[in-house]
This record gives structure tokens, C-alpha cells and sequence, in this order.
């Protein structure tokens, strides 16, 4: 089995590190290691140069018959914690953040940017709140066992106890997704991980699951209207898996042929919800859904091209029943045109609501902007201005006399 380094400081970790660029590859190379990762403290600094020694080094591999050896582009994130001090690093918890993508690449540049965004924000140590690595987390990967991070802390310090209680509250959740999602409200209740359970106590293990790629948080939007992030209630929500397989492999021994066989003695309803909340994550759709006492409740809603467009998900027979849908696509403060029901039917179009089988919410994607096409600044119309409100010395006279003495 390969092997990965998903941790390498370079020079570029100003008085952290001293491995050049080229080491790092050739070393890389020496293992036939088929990738290698750049995350450098709180920098970005060496990965425009790594990617063209990368480059270099795989056209000579190339050459020579043997496999290239890919560079895998991340930071080394300095997290703000209210014990954290500026004088002192190590009292910072640390994040492994991997590039995913291209927009895991751009988002990354946005969280490593942050301290020197603003002059009021600027700091010796280039830390970032985990509200800011949530706000870009797409496209990027984190790792959070290290030593530096929250457990990795407790273990060195031989605070055993407060590490497995940190793992306890992962665990926890993670376990009780199941039946959250086939209780009839489907939003998780903390009171049902423990009685005296505060969110603020749970939030960093939510964060956890959630940046890991294990879990899959649905929000509340209050208003069925863009931008629905504005309408957001982060402590109403729900928790699916981000893999509809990790979901089933929860479920007791049996149920998971039954699921393949279609049984009818299952409830299918969390698994259909489940599997379009990943589907919807993997085309890049923010996740929500939707629920007030006078409308009722909607499974979730996206924004796609410019407009909020309310889905349903439906396992059974009654899937033309959808209250909640009906009330918002008929309320006029909202504009809400057009509503999808993926459910067992066949594809049929009643009113404004669009019946779909479950399987093609893999079709329900926002456009992409063509990659060939060059964008063109106009400017005929300032030069235009400015050919008519010049003086023979070429100095704009706008709203003055062209007259010089």
C-alpha cells in the first residue's frame, strides 16, 4: 500500500521548518511515493514554486517510464481559540487543511488571506477564527488529529480523559444520526445526546464531523428567499451522513441487503433524504431546509440560477401530497416559480411542481460558465467621454469650461 505524506513543512515555515522544495520531491520520489503535500504554517507562499518544480521532476519521471508524483496543495491553519495568545504559537489549535479542488484552491487562498485582508485584522501570528475556515470550507479537506489539534493536545499533555471525551462527543453524534434521521422531526436534538447538552459545547464536535467529510449539516432558512444564508438559524438543523453508504452501514446486520432487495418492510425515507442531501452537496448546492408552524416543512432549499427552488423527497405512494410546498409556490411575497418532488413515480409535470424519480437529483445542477470564453472589458463609452471632454492638453474638463488662458 502507498504511502502519503499529508503533512510536510517546507522553508517556507519560517522558524518551523528548513526542508527545501527539491528535497521534499526527490525524497518523495526516492519512496515511488505516488503524491506529496505542501502545508506550510499559516502560508501559502511555496506552492506556485513546488507546483513547477513538480512539474519538472514528473517530465524527467515521464521520460524515464515511472509514474508521476503529484502534488497535493494545503496550509498548516493557526485556529483562533479564546486561550490562545499572540506571543505564544503553541497555544493555538491547529487544522490540516488539503485542497480538494480548484475552488478548495481559491477558498484556501480566502482563509489563509484573512489576517492581511484587513490592517485592523493583522496579527504576528496568521491564526483565523473557525467561523472563517467554515465560510470557505468547500472544496477542502481537513485533517484534525495531529499533535497540535484539540486531541492531539490532550493526549501529549496526558489529559487522556478530556481527549476521549472529545472523541465521546464525535462518537456520540455520529451514532445518533440514524435515528434522527427516521424520527418524524427530523432535526437533531442535542437533548438526545445527553439531558444537560449545550450547543456551545457540542459546537466544535458538529464542526469536526462536518469538516472531516463525515457528516452533513442542513440548516434552517427562516425566508425562502436569496440569499438564503442571510435567513439561516445555525442552531436549528439537520445532520445526514455525507455518504449514504456510512448511513446504511449503521443499521443493524440484514437491513442492508433488505435496502438492496427493496424490501417494503423498510423505511426508505431517511435513505431517499440522505442520498439527495449528498447528491445536492457534491454539485456544490449550500444546504437547506425549510420549516415554519403556518407552512409546514420542506425537505430543502437550494438556490440555483439566481432563484430559490423548494425540493422534496418522497419514499412512498403519497408523494402528490406536499402541503408545505403547495403553501410557498402559492404565496406571492416568495416568487417561488417552480418546485421538484423526487420521489418512486416517473417524470410528470403538474402546475408549477415537477415529479422526478429519486435518482435524477443528479441532474439538478447550476450552469456552468463556459471555460473557453474570454471576458471583454468595454470601455468605448469612458473613451467616448473622454475624447469629448478634454482640452487641447488632454485634461478632462467635465463640467467646466474648455476655455485655457
Amino acid at each position: 500500500m502507498a504511502f502519503v505524506h499529508l503533512q510536510t513543512h517546507s522553508e517556507f515555515s519560517i522558524l518551523q521548518a528548513s526542508a527545501r522544495l527539491d528535497d521534499i520531491l526527490a525524497a518523495a520520489a526516492a519512496e515511488n511515493a505516488p503524491a506529496v503535500a505542501l502545508t506550510d504554517h499559516g502560508a501559502m507562499f511555496g506552492i506556485l514554486e513546488i507546483q513547477t518544480r513538480g512539474k519538472e521532476l514528473n517530465k524527467k519521471r515521464k521520460e524515464q517510464g515511472l509514474p508521476p508524483v503529484k502534488t497535493v496543495y494545503g496550509c498548516h491553519i493557526y485556529v483562533d481559540t479564546p486561550s490562545a495568545s499572540q506571543k505564544d504559537p503553541t497555544t493555538f489549535e491547529r487544522l490540516t487543511l488539503l485542497v480538494e479542488n480548484e475552488k478548495g484552491y481559491y477558498n484556501l487562498l480566502r482563509i489563509v488571506s484573512y489576517r492581511y485582508e484587513d490592517g485592523e485584522r493583522w496579527a504576528e501570528i496568521p491564526s483565523v477564527p473557525l467561523e472563517t475556515i467554515n465560510e470557505f470550507k468547500e472544496g477542502i479537506i481537513a485533517i484534525a488529529g495531529d499533535y497540535f489539534s484539540r486531541y492531539g493536545q490532550n493526549v501529549a499533555s496526558g489529559r487522556d480523559s478530556l481527549a476521549f471525551e472529545y472523541m465521546d462527543r464525535l462518537n456520540e453524534i455520529f451514532d445518533l444520526i440514524p435515528s434522527e434521521l427516521n424520527s418524524k422531526n427530523k432535526r437533531f436534538i442535542l437533548k438526545k445526546l445527553n439531558e444537560n447538552a449545550k450547543s456551545k459545547k457540542f459546537n466544535n464536535s458538529f464542526l469536526w464531523l462536518k469538516n472531516a467529510g463525515v457528516a452533513l449539516p442542513v440548516y434552517v432558512a427562516e425566508e425562502p428567499q436569496i440569499p438564503l444564508v442571510i435567513s439561516r438559524a445555525t442552531n436549528l438543523f439537520k445532520l445526514f451522513m455525507s455518504d449514504v453508504g456510512l448511513l446504511a452501514s449503521q443499521y443493524a446486520d440484514g437491513i442492508q441487503k433488505k435496502i438492496i432487495e427493496h424490501q417494503i418492510d423498510i423505511n426508505f425515507g431517511a435513505i431517499y433524504e440522505n442520498m439527495v442531501a449528498q447528491e445536492l452537496a457534491s454539485h456544490c448546492f449550500a444546504l437547506y431546509y425549510y420549516n415554519n408552524k403556518k407552512f409546514g416543512e420542506l425537505d430543502f432549499l437550494v438556490e440555483c440560477d439566481d432563484k430559490v427552488i423548494p425540493v422534496e423527497v418522497k419514499s412512498g405512494k403519497d408523494y402528490y401530497r406536499h402541503k408545505a410546498m403547495n403553501n410557498l409556490i402559492g404565496n406571492k411575497e416568495y416568487s417561488l416559480r417552480d418546485g421538484y418532488v423526487f420521489c418512486n413515480g416517473n417524470t410528470e409535470k403538474k402546475g408549477s411542481v415537477t415529479y422526478l424519480p429519486v435518482y435524477m437529483v443528479m441532474f439538478l445542477k447550476k450552469k456552468e460558465l463556459d471555460k473557453d470564453s474570454v471576458y471583454k472589458v468595454d470601455f468605448s463609452d469612458l473613451n467616448k467621454f473622454v475624447s469629448e471632454n478634454k482640452d487641447k492638453y488632454g485634461r478632462i474638463t467635465y463640467g467646466k469650461s474648455k476655455k485655457t488662458n
